[in-house]
């Protein structure tokens, strides 16, 4: 486990290093260039103030800096960085640079080096008056120009908030959102340097906004405002932004006390049984067969478990497994784990079971016979295998353009008002609020309800409370599931064996073997020859 966070850690680490080098090269004026070596000087001293070391040292390197400094060529080269007679002022340059994410046109790096040449000679002279215990002011302090360290090429707005979202390891895809609205705020106010923006500039974006009749409370509040509002605030604990924070006192007022009709979220019964009549009748057609599985198996998955279409698209093979024995819940069942292995979580891993509508249905036979790791997207097609989060975001959007090719355009969106809809139908059922947000992975109302563990054997208990949804598609497609009795069987408790559960095509309980353990559908499990 160790071995691989460090690997894991690693491959961040020189991903971020490429994108920083995929960068365009900026070209800095001679005034940017100062400023940039200012602050190089500044790092320098800072990095060994504490620590200075024997002034002997200091005194040696900034003769040896200025030795080196005359061998170098005062014209530009095509590689200047290898023309540097310092090797280890070519390192430290190289390491400033790469923390800046910054890649300068050969004749600003050229410029630059010169530069830093000059600054690194200053500050090797600065340093070892500490090391000899002088603490007199630094009389190179206004040598550079302090005004232009906020308003270089490498503190552009864009420039900085790549190293703004390196630095937080946001997700790709709020990355992308994020960047997009401040990038959309910058261009209205005409700034290209978060230091310049003013709280004027943020209250007439704010007027603009809500003239476009934006949701004030999920579109301008917690979209725009949230990504701006913590950009800045980056920005100005690193130097680099305002001197106030420019949103510190706007508010936005919000419109949810307006008189208005509440829009439904969540599939009625009549389209709850439609989608999943159809996803029985035949799969959609594809060349991809993981295509097919995630139309056939995702809408179920979804509305038996109420997990979202993002964790459901990125299950892998090894996430379907059996509950451990308790003394309390003695019997085995299948789970679904959801899990940070697999792709990334909004809220908290989970383990839910999976429902005997599905068992019924056949999805622990094809997760048995999956030969993909992945049961809905193939890890292939990604650009790194490591990474699907594009894969499981198309594997959604697929579903989502299926299920409205079956029901039309319904004003609801089409993977997570599967989401809702479980909620609606655990309210019907007087399930409690705590186990419900224990399977949907809700974040617990309380601090004492995020305490202590929860078996897969009782949240299947809870469940089972709700109506089939099997059942609700026998009811409004009756020849699609003809071998299910014709009645609702109602709740029923969940695991004895005995209990009224939706059956196979022969009337018999589902069986299945995982990990060497043969399990039917009504909880009950034993052990094979080879299961420890």
């Amino acid at each position: 486990m160790v071995a691989k966070a460090l690997s894991d850690a690693k491959h961040i680490e020189l991903d971020q290093r490429w994108a920083k080098l995929r960068r365009a090269p900026v070209s800095l004026d001679f005034i940017a260039t100062q400023a940039l070596a200012g602050e190089f000087y500044a790092d320098l001293i800072a990095r060994h103030r504490r620590e200075p070391g024997p002034p002997k040292q200091w005194k040696m390197r900034a003769h040896w800096d200025r030795f080196n400094r005359r061998l170098m060529p005062e014209r530009c080269f095509a590689k200047p960085l290898t023309s540097m007679p310092n090797m280890r002022l070519q390192l430290e340059v190289k390491a400033f640079l790469l923390e800046k994410g910054m890649r300068l046109d050969p004749v600003s790096r050229h410029r630059f080096l010169l530069a830093t040449a000059d600054a690194s000679i200053l500050a090797a002279e600065q340093i070892g008056r500490i090391a000899s215990a002088d603490f007199s002011p630094d009389p190179n302090v206004n040598r550079f120009p302090a005004e232009d360290r906020k308003r270089g090429p490498h503190n552009r707005f864009d420039v900085l908030f790549d190293r703004f979202a390196d630095k937080a390891e946001y997700p790709e895809r709020t990355r992308r959102s994020w960047k997009s609205r401040v990038t959309r705020f910058m261009a209205f106010c005409g700034r290209e340097y978060p230091a310049d923006v003013t709280k004027q500039d943020v209250i007439k974006f704010t007027d603009y906004l809500i003239d476009q009749k934006l949701d004030r409370d999920a579109t301008i509040r917690n979209g725009y405002y949230a990504a701006i509002r913590a950009f800045l605030k980056w920005c100005l604990a690193n130097d680099v932004g305002p001197d106030v924070d420019p949103l510190a006192h706007v508010r936005i007022y919000s419109d949810r006390n307006k008189s208005k009709a509440r829009p439904r979220k969540g599939y009625s019964d009549q389209e709850a049984a439609t989608i999943l009549a159809a996803t029985l009748r035949a799969a959609p057609g594809s060349r991809f067969a993981t295509s097919n599985a995630a139309c056939r198996w995702i809408p179920w998955i979804c509305a038996t478990t109420g997990a979202r279409i993002s964790e459901v698209a990125q299950l892998r093979k090894q996430d379907i497994v059996l509950s451990e024995r308790t003394r309390r819940f003695p019997h085995r069942i299948p789970v679904i784990r959801f899990t940070l292995e697999a792709g990334s979580q909004k809220t908290s891993e989970r383990v839910v079971p999976v429902h005997p509508d599905l068992v019924a249905l056949g999805f622990l036979d094809f997760v048995e016979g999956t030969a993909c790791e992945r049961l809905f997207v193939d890890p292939k097609r990604a650009r790194r295998r490591t990474d699907v989060s594009g894969l499981t975001k198309s594997a959604g959007q697929k579903v989502a353009r299926w299920v409205r090719s079956v029901i039309g355009n319904v004003r609801v969106r089409p993977n997570h008002a599967w989401r809702h809809r479980f909620n609606t139908l655990s309210n019907e059922a007087l399930v409690d609020p705590e186990f419900r947000d224990v399977i949907t992975g809700h974040v617990p109302a309380t601090v004492g309800a995020a305490y202590g563990d929860t078996h897969p054997g009782l949240l299947l208990h809870h469940m089972m409370r709700m109506d089939s949804h099997l059942y609700l598609v026998r009811e409004f497609v009756p020849d699609v599931v003809p071998w299910l009795p014709p009645s609702d069987p109602g709740p029923s408790s969940a695991g004895g064996p005995g209990s009224d559960r939706p059956r196979g095509p022969d009337g018999q309980l589902p069986t299945i073997h995982l990990g060497g353990t043969q399990t039917r559908s009504d909880g009950a499990a034993s052990l094979d020859s080879s299961s420890t």
